[in-house]
């Protein structure tokens, strides 16, 4: 099933590439400045240290201090799986490596993988506003849904039930495989440390998701560069809001690292603003450098683990 779905990706990929004009394309890649494009090696590794110290600040939360070193070799080998499995699905492994690692118990580990994906998500939702606006007929003021849910959502994990219900419904999510599925039970300890991470230390979230939002400008950072050596100038929070909504999208798609949905609806979100054989070269480029190039480091961590 998994083959399946990476094979429907690469191909809803080509065939996007092969209706954008490939020769236009070819010609956009061929024109581009590399001078603009090699600072971009130096985005991925950056953003990867960043996203494995903010699972250091929530592992912190909860009172669990391992070597940075450990933490980011679990971190770094779980992000190949996670990159590769539908709706990143993946993500809890990391807990599995650290327990190999460390011994220390998956229960306690995985709430802050499900804390650390609501903070990315919500934090994509906000980015994506900006593009919605432009691209619908939406009016601003609809659009305070937003963080009405999000009240909504924080008040809901005050109560209990509605708590224990969410935390199993993003386990069966994340826990891709049943081998890990059954090592996640103590659904009262991971529920406990749920609840210590957004109550008693409010610090670290909010650290965590100062650092989210740092991230993701980071990233953007690589597509806006891929851009401009392509000579498209485009302004870059328009840039961050497509790029939120593409990857929000990649992940509802639940196909391997949205491979094919990520970049089918950011070259056409941007093609409002370039022609759409630009916006697919400065996409392919862009997710080369924070995709591909994160998948072929992060392979490298997986034999050491």
């Amino acid at each position: 099933m998994k083959n399946l779905l990476l094979l429907v990706s690469i191909a809803i990929l080509l065939a996007f590439v092969y209706l954008s004009d490939p020769l236009a394309i070819f010609k956009s890649l061929s024109n581009a400045n590399l001078l603009l494009i090699l600072p971009a090696f130096l985005i991925t590794p950056i953003t990867l240290l960043l996203r494995s110290y903010r699972w250091d600040l929530l592992l912190r939360s909860i009172n669990i201090k391992v070597n940075f070193k450990t933490l980011s070799k679990a971190f770094l080998a779980s992000l190949f799986f996670s990159n590769i499995t539908p709706g990143k699905a993946a993500d809890p492994i990391r807990s599995y490596f650290l327990k190999r690692k460390q011994g220390i118990d998956i229960s306690l580990t995985v709430s802050t993988v499900i804390v650390e994906r609501f903070i990315d998500i919500f934090a994509l939702l906000f980015f994506s506003l900006f593009i919605l606006t432009k691209i619908s007929n939406i009016n601003t003021y609809y659009l305070l849904i937003f963080p009405v849910l999000f009240v909504i959502f924080l008040v809901s994990l005050k109560i209990e039930r509605l708590r224990n219900w969410g935390i199993n419904i993003a386990l069966r999510i994340l826990s891709v495989s049943k081998r890990l599925r059954d090592k996640v039970r103590d659904k009262e300890r991971i529920n406990k440390n749920f609840s210590t991470i957004l109550k008693a230390r409010k610090r670290y979230i909010v650290l965590a998701s100062m650092l989210t939002i740092i991230i993701w400008l980071i990233d953007t950072l690589a597509f806006y560069l891929a851009f401009l050596a392509l000579g498209a100038n485009i302004p870059y929070i328009v840039l961050l809001s497509a790029l939120s909504l593409s990857v929000l999208i990649g992940v509802i798609s639940f196909l391997p690292g949205g491979i094919g949905s990520s970049e089918v609806s950011l070259a056409v979100l941007l093609s409002s603003y370039m022609p759409l054989s630009v916006a697919t070269a400065g996409t392919l480029i862009g997710r080369f450098f924070t995709i591909w190039l994160a998948i072929f480091i992060c392979a490298y961590f997986v034999r050491k683990v």
